[in-house]
């Protein structure tokens, strides 16, 4: 993963991916995206992290060559994103939370919480600065 390149990939002519200003992005990070991903100010995301605002395909057979659901992906201002954690269609995280590395995130995040695992889930709020402790890849 050292000195991989950032991926923004979007996949139709009116996908958009918008990066507010002082958001930092680690090598490796991709952006995946059909409709819109927006990532507010101050937003440090961890190398290897995928965002996508989409499956991409659908999963029956028969139509799985075609585009799947849809839904954008909103990352809040001051937020913090693990090493090579996923975040799914739909995904709203609120400001100043943090998301733990590796961690799946399929739902809400809200303010300043802090989530972490596969399915990612509550662990605290900010406050408690021993956040990582227990928390592996």
């Amino acid at each position: 993963m050292p000195g991989s390149p950032l991926l923004f990939a979007p996949h139709t002519r009116n996908a958009r991916i918008d990066v507010a200003a002082g958001s930092i992005l680690a090598n490796g990070v991709e952006l995946l995206c059909r409709q819109r991903i927006a990532i507010g100010e101050r937003t440090l995301i961890g190398a290897g992290t995928r965002v996508l605002d989409s499956d991409f395909h659908d999963l029956s057979r028969a139509d799985r060559l075609l585009p799947g659901p849809v839904s954008p992906v909103s990352i809040g201002s001051e937020v913090w994103i693990g090493v090579g954690a996923t975040l799914l269609k739909g995904v709203v995280i609120e400001d100043g939370a943090v998301v733990g590395a590796c961690s799946v995130v399929r739902g809400s995040v809200g303010t300043d919480e802090v989530v972490a695992g596969n399915p990612a889930r509550p662990l605290s709020r900010k406050s408690n600065r021993n956040l990582a402790a227990g928390v592996t890849c």
